[in-house]
């Protein structure tokens, strides 16, 4: 009787969730997301009203338009980088005591056998536990992107120095609730015989989750610091600045004439006599006929080499040659680096040892050496997109430190005798 329910329970949400995320409920969904609000006009009054009733939008205070539910609104907020806002509203130390008690309820509707009351308990406490990491994790990625863009959707510097203080107030608020969180507490509720598994993961899940929010945050506090007095320094140098302005737009103490027109100019302007114009070189100088013999010899030598012979032997034929087919090489070279990370990311799970790999080209063998090839591919790997380094591990086997320079790929004092490639 219990599945029939809960059959016909999942059924219903499956309906909701159809109904109202339908092609036509989801342009309006959309428009009223990026306009705002959406107006009623008489034709879709039944899809308001219907999106109203399971809880996707709201009206709003004018009469006759929606908005966008806060919760749905929140979520595409989240989904598209849009407004992420860093403040949120939880009480941790009231959740700690209400998961305190739900743990409390858990255990005794355990030793007691009530199996409904363990599931809603567990339920529970699954929900207060993820629900405070992931709030704080919400608030760490949205203080970093306000870090990062350099509280961007402000656009003074005035109104940025006054976020950035109002954040890093904020975010010592929540290093303080977080400090009243005392772990002892925390591992008191697994503290008891034959704990489940399913509890022990989630507390676990919980702590780890604490401790890595906590250096996010002390993080996030030290940038925003350096950024704070970054940005203080800016204000103060465009508060001098504009300071200069205002004074030398009241006071001006000289300003440039124009004497283009006139006759006679100042004498401090003449300091440098004129430059002598003329329409032939004045053989008299001694300097302008130095530089013009000079002009006459090197073209007189520019002229002979262009009307002698060329002989194909000595004209450098054999040298472009080699320099094509070195060309032809290094295109090789950086084909087979290609070909190698396709066969990696075409081959889930399997390696692919680039030492192997040369080893068994014959031309690639006879081009370069082997350290020559392994730092090629280590170059290589790294001019990859970061999406596909991300899908593409790699390793050194058999790697080792050392302070001298080999004959092999060098990465810092680190001596490479063999690449690793997987896509795991």
């Amino acid at each position: 009787m219990s599945q029939l329910k809960s059959a016909s329970e999942v059924e219903k949400i499956a309906q909701i969730i159809r109904t109202s995320f339908a092609k036509t409920n989801s342009s309006m969904l959309a428009q009223a997301y990026f306009d705002g609000s959406i107006i009623d006009n008489g034709e879709n009054s039944a899809l308001l009203e219907m999106l109203t009733k399971n809880g996707l939008i709201r009206p709003s205070e004018e009469d006759g338009t929606y908005m966008l539910a806060i919760n749905l609104k929140r979520i595409l907020d989240k989904l598209l980088l849009r407004h992420a806002s860093y403040r949120k509203r939880t009480d941790i130390a009231k959740v700690m005591q209400h998961i305190d008690g739900d743990i409390k309820s858990y255990k005794r509707a355990l030793l007691t056998g009530q199996h409904n009351e363990v599931s809603f308990y567990l339920s529970q406490v699954d929900e207060e536990l993820y629900g405070i990491v992931y709030e704080l994790e919400d608030s760490v990625s949205g203080l970093f992107a306000a870090i990062t863009s350099k509280f961007g959707f402000v656009d003074s510097l005035e109104s940025k120095i006054h976020e950035n203080e109002k954040a890093i107030a904020y975010t010592e608020g929540l290093l303080n609730a977080l400090a009243d969180i005392n772990l002892n507490d925390v591992y008191s509720w697994l503290d008891w015989d034959d704990v489940p598994a399913e509890l022990s993961r989630k507390v676990t899940f919980f702590i780890d989750g604490y401790r890595r929010i906590n250096r996010q945050l002390e993080g996030a506090v030290h940038r925003m610091r350096q950024l704070l007095m970054t940005l203080r320094k800016q204000n103060e140098q465009v508060a001098r600045l504009k300071a200069m302005s205002k004074f030398l737009k009241d006071n001006p103490i000289w300003e440039l004439d124009d004497y283009a027109e006139r006759e006679q100019v100042p004498a401090i302007f003449n300091r440098v006599a004129p430059l002598q114009l003329s329409a032939s070189v004045d053989i008299s100088n001694q300097v302008q006929q130095e530089e013009l013999t000079d002009i006459y010899n090197s073209l007189r030598k520019e002229s002979k080499s262009d009307t002698e012979t060329v002989d194909l032997r000595s004209s450098g034929r054999i040298d472009d040659l080699q320099q094509k087919a070195r060309q032809l090489e290094a295109d090789y070279v950086l084909s087979q680096c290609e070909a190698l990370f396709t066969q990696v990311l075409s081959n889930k799970g399997d390696p692919f040892s680039a030492l192997h790999y040369w080893q068994q080209d014959n031309q690639l063998t006879d081009i370069l050496p082997k350290h020559l090839w392994l730092s090629i591919l280590y170059n290589e790997y790294y001019k990859c997109a970061p999406a596909v380094r991300k899908v593409m591990a790699i390793d050194f086997p058999d790697a080792s430190t050392t302070e001298l320079p080999g004959s092999i790929l060098i990465s810092g004092n680190l001596r490479v005798s063999d690449i690793k490639l997987q896509r795991p």
